[in-house]
């Protein structure tokens, strides 16, 4: 109708920041294309910072193809599934995309798990491959027998830190960088549609017992975008960007907005493999990172340290807060003692996962 409004049929698009489409087409490509594309277009960008190492663009690539074919002679094909049960760390993201591009399901598993959680978990997920740290390798290998896997292949954090350490071997396992020897031309090349399943996430929803959330490459690759343009591609596209990764990527809000997103933007992940403030402080202070999503615990945890206001936290362009409700209070705290905002999101594992984020610019409603 003549003069009606054109936020009448979609009200909730008024609050939407001004760089945000309301419309848009999502790839329906597999999510492999992620790390593929950014190695051809920024080869030797830093990926990756850990424990004072570096690795760039291309040397994902390479590890990640090397992976994938040793994964493929020992037998992984398209929908097999093998998990991953490891911290934040770059063999994580090597593990990943080597499981994605054979067209194989990622199951992402806590490494802080109990035995009996991780037995749930894997009796339900039926993974032929387990990667994990050497100081699990034993839990898993006592329960091998009443699982469905194979092959475990370990790897340890002193790996990929800058004083490099190579794990001690263990019997009965496949050390993660003997893998890493194949060549590339020896990777299948299965197609790979993104109606495709790429992860199953396990959530305790409301009842307690895990349940796997069946993710397609489609899912999380629309999800990667969505997140992008909500958080503004005039900042996020141009390759300076700068993640403080503390949030754990086997959990899917790390997974999606700071792995995935973070590498399709071609941006430098200063990886944390555990939540330590002074080491997220001077992270802060060394990288002056544009973005640093978290969970409210963390947030508190900052604004409780003495000495806060001395690392540059008001350098960083985006604090986002999700993975659980954040108080009003803390955003007015930090909102205070920072001098930055702090946004919140919301989504769940079934949803790949964001769904709702306050705006940046627009009308905040944080009380309703």
């Amino acid at each position: 109708m003549k003069g009606e409004s054109p936020y009448a049929a979609r009200p909730w698009e008024r609050h939407y920041d001004y760089w945000v489409r309301p419309r848009m087409a999502y790839p329906g490509r597999p999510l492999g294309d992620i790390l593929a594309i950014t190695a051809v277009h920024r080869p030797d960008k830093v990926a990756t910072h850990f424990l004072g190492a570096e690795l760039t663009y291309r040397d994902l690539k390479v590890r990640s193809d090397a992976l994938a074919a040793s994964l493929a002679r020992l037998g992984v094909g398209k929908g097999d599934r093998v998990a991953i049960m490891l911290p934040n760390c770059p063999q994580y993201i090597v593990a990943a995309f080597a499981i994605l591009q054979l067209g194989a399901v990622i199951v992402n598993i806590n490494p802080s798990y109990t035995p009996r959680e991780f037995l749930v978990v894997a009796t339900d997920s039926t993974p032929r491959v387990l990667i994990t740290l050497d100081a699990l390798a034993p839990m898993a290998q006592n329960l091998r027998a009443q699982t469905s896997i194979e092959q475990i292949i370990v790897t340890s954090i002193a790996e990929y830190a800058a004083a490099a350490a190579v794990p001690p071997r263990i019997d009965g396992t496949v050390a993660f960088a003997d893998l890493l020897i194949s060549e590339r031309d020896q990777i299948p090349r299965p197609v790979i549609t993104a109606d495709d399943l790429a992860v199953l996430q396990y959530t305790g929803g409301t009842t307690g017992t895990p349940k796997g959330a069946m993710l397609t490459h489609g899912n999380i690759f629309a999800n990667v975008v969505q997140t992008i343009a909500w958080t503004n591609p005039m900042y996020t596209l141009g390759g300076e960007e700068r993640y403080l990764v503390v949030i754990p990527y086997f959990h899917i809000y790390a997974f999606s907005v700071c792995m995935m997103m973070g590498l399709w933007i071609g941006a430098l992940q200063v990886i944390h493999p555990k939540y330590d403030p002074d080491a997220v402080l001077a992270a802060i202070k060394q990288f002056r990172p544009t973005y640093f999503p978290a969970v409210p615990t963390v947030f508190v945890s900052l604004l409780n340290h003495p000495k806060v206001r001395e690392f540059g936290l008001d350098q960083v362009r985006h604090f986002n807060s999700g993975g659980a409700p954040c108080p009003v209070d803390v955003m007015d705290a930090w909102e205070r003692t920072i001098g930055r905002p702090l946004t919140e999101g919301y989504g769940l594992s079934e949803t790949s996962p964001v769904t709702h984020s306050t705006p940046q610019l627009a009308r905040r409603k944080p009380r309703l």
